[in-house]
């Protein structure tokens, strides 16, 4: 060491500590602690000036922040003993302009200290405390492992759980963007494992949606080459959930609600178990808004352990060789019993055969078997005798006692073993009728499948019950919730239950763009915002009604299922129930009270454009908002508010609309 003074650290590098919370920032100070001699060992007192160097190596290296504590800012020495707190100076940017910068860059950081003109050394190399080596894990674990909060893709390992809620949202409107995309590669793991395990309710073990039009509601991927691994695995324990469901809400595109990949020879790219043991539980389910669109699309074969049930016509489609605009649709031969066939060909030898049956029809064949023959040549009349038909086999003849070797021709058709008894007219479980009735919209239907738990329908008259079955026959909403105990209030409470399996006659803010219409497709940004549109003398024809809830001006109002001649604010997409809108020259009426309800003419309305943006000549229907319509898709009879005469883009407001009959 040279010159007149000579430092010697009496303890390591300490960082201030201070308590861990959420609100606190700790200091960016580092306490560096040392005595200060002559040259002679003496330990000095005064004032000095220091300056604090940071460098990446021992000797040269890069120069990474210089620490100023001169003048005012000077090192007060007593007994030879001192205290700076690094980073407390006037900093100097090297590299870094901070000691936070420094230390979260550089793993090896050296401090190379000058006292007034004289530069000491060694260079002092800065090293954790014991404890201070846990710093670069949390829990145990390193920050890799954790998720980021930033834009960036991130792998994780592990199992993420949420006792609440787990939100992903890709905020991308285009693209092939996935806000959720989980992979495992094990031979008996699960991409993406959804439960839901409400005993009750319309849960839903995994719900995927995407906006995009080339977007993707869910992914997943089981990419190990062997073992029963599954892209997505969706489970509902509930008598009326829904193990997968996935919503593709885009109008346009090639939109998937549910994408499921399998790259194993045992896998399944998606799996629907709905495990409830009663009820109305479905293990997959699919569903299209469009004419010409499909609910569920299978490229390849497909298997069904168990009964195929369709309420229209089962076709085979097959590309036509001849014109490349066309194809060839076939439909299924159906009958009262459920039937095989087989055809073949034979000979007469001397007038007579006998045919024995093909393996292995004799193995599918049952109860009463027909034959038909038709002769090749001309012949006398073939026959098969009364008695000449077995299990095995069956004679023909040919009649007037000729003796010819005519050629021919047979079909044989008996009914399928084990279905000799199927009957074609059958009983038909409440959920089915529901389900299989064309006249009632997908949301009613949705929303009396909801109800069924509720109604306690075990309990219900046989009278009332055969009185419930033909309201589903006639189409009749309306009846089957009164008889059903009443839905409207279970609509009203979960709004969302009107959209959950709807197609053009419900929605929700989320899915409602699923539903299609025939009018070209438009761009809502192109729709100016609505201004805010003052209440005005109504053209309209009103009428007095009493309500069940309170409504305020411009709410749409429907009747009141749950109380007989009273109106409430409508509250679930496409409510046939709807009368009109609350009279803009009257306040706010409470409950019991009777309000002004226009039912034909001009009047302001309250509307929810987040539907779908309205434009002006748009249909209106009753919305899942509370009081206000939304925008038209394909609606059905008896379900239209009335008709936009003001544009609105995005959000709530009052608007003009022109109210139609419904």
């Amino acid at each position: 060491m040279t010159g007149t003074c000579r430092l010697i650290l009496t303890s390591a590098f300490l960082m201030l500590m201070v308590p861990m919370t959420m609100a606190a920032t700790p200091p960016e100070l580092v306490s560096y602690q040392g005595v200060l001699r002559s040259s002679a060992g003496a330990p000095l007192d005064g004032t000095y000036d220091m300056v604090f160097r940071f460098t990446d190596t021992p000797a040269g290296g890069t120069l990474l922040l210089t620490d100023y504590h001169t003048g005012p800012d000077a090192i007060v020495i007593d007994g030879g003993l001192f205290t700076a707190l690094l980073g407390g100076g006037t900093l100097s940017p090297g590299i870094e302009s901070s000691l936070q910068g420094v230390f979260s860059n550089y793993s090896a950081v050296y401090v190379e200290v000058q006292v007034g003109a004289e530069t000491l050394a060694p260079r002092v190399q800065v090293v954790s405390t014991a404890f201070a080596l846990n710093a670069g894990q949390f829990g145990g674990r390193l920050p890799d492992d954790y998720i980021d909060t930033g834009g960036g893709a991130q792998i994780k390992t592990g199992s993420l759980t949420s006792m609440t809620s787990l939100v992903a949202d890709s905020g991308a409107t285009t693209g092939n963007v996935r806000a959720v995309n989980a992979t495992t590669l094990s031979t008996s793991g699960v991409g993406v494992l959804g439960s839901a395990l409400a005993s009750s309710g319309l849960t839903e073990g995994v719900r995927g949606q995407s906006t995009s039009p080339d977007g993707r509601g869910v992914v997943g991927g089981a990419f190990a080459a062997s073992g029963a691994t599954t892209g997505v695995y969706g489970e509902s324990h509930s008598p009326d959930g829904t193990g997968v469901i996935g919503i593709a809400t885009a109008a346009s595109g090639g939109t998937v609600g549910v994408g499921g990949e399998n790259f194993s020879t045992l896998g399944t790219g998606v799996a629907g178990v709905a495990r409830a043991t009663s009820g109305d539980a479905w293990g997959v389910y699919g569903e299209t808004s469009s004419s010409t669109g499909y609910g569920v699309v299978s490229i390849g074969d497909s298997i069904t352990a168990g009964d195929i049930y369709a309420t229209g016509t089962k076709f085979f489609l097959t590309e036509h060789p001849k014109r490349a605009d066309s194809a060839i649709r076939f439909a299924c031969l159906e009958g009262g019993e459920i039937g095989v066939y087989q055809r073949g060909s034979g000979r007469l030898d001397r007038g007579e055969a006998y045919i024995e049956f093909p393996d292995p029809f004799p193995l599918v064949a049952a109860g009463k078997i027909t034959v038909q023959v038709t002769a090749e040549e001309e012949s006398g009349a073939l026959y098969v005798p009364r008695n000449g038909i077995s299990a095995e086999g069956f004679t023909v003849r040919e009649s007037g006692g000729a003796g010819s070797n005519t050629p021919f021709n047979y079909l044989v058709m008996a009914e399928r073993s084990g279905y000799e008894d199927a009957k074609a007219v059958r009983s038909i479980s409440l959920s089915d009728k529901i389900v299989t009735t064309p006249r009632l919209s997908a949301a009613e239907k949705s929303i009396l499948r909801a109800t069924i738990p509720q109604g306690s329908v075990e309990g219900i008259k046989p009278e009332q019950r055969s009185e419930l079955y033909s309201a589903l026959h006639d189409g009749d909403f309306d009846a089957s919730c009164r008889l059903l105990g009443g839905c409207g209030a279970e609509a009203r409470e979960t709004p969302k239950n009107s959209a959950t399996r709807e197609t053009p006659n419900s929605a929700s803010k989320h899915d409602v763009r699923h539903v299609t219409s025939t009018d070209p497709p438009r761009e809502a940004e192109a729709l100016p915002a609505a201004a805010s549109t003052p209440p005005v003398p109504p053209s309209s024809l009103m009428a007095p009604h009493t309500v069940s809830e309170t409504v305020d001006p411009g709410d749409v109002v429907v009747v009141d299922r749950l109380s007989s001649g009273a109106l409430r604010p409508g509250s679930y997409a496409y409510d046939r129930g709807v009368v009109g809108v609350v009279a803009s020259v009257v306040g706010r009426k409470l409950p019991g009270e009777t309000a002004l309800v226009a039912i034909a003419g001009i009047v302001p309305a309250r509307v929810d454009a987040d539907y779908g943006g309205i434009a002006v000549g748009d249909l209106l229907v009753v919305s899942p908002t509370p009081g206000h319509a939304m925008r038209a898709y394909d609606p059905m009879p008896g379900t239209i508010v009335g008709k936009a005469l003001e544009p609105l883009k995005t959000g709530q407001a009052t608007i003009r609309i022109l109210l139609t009959p419904r």
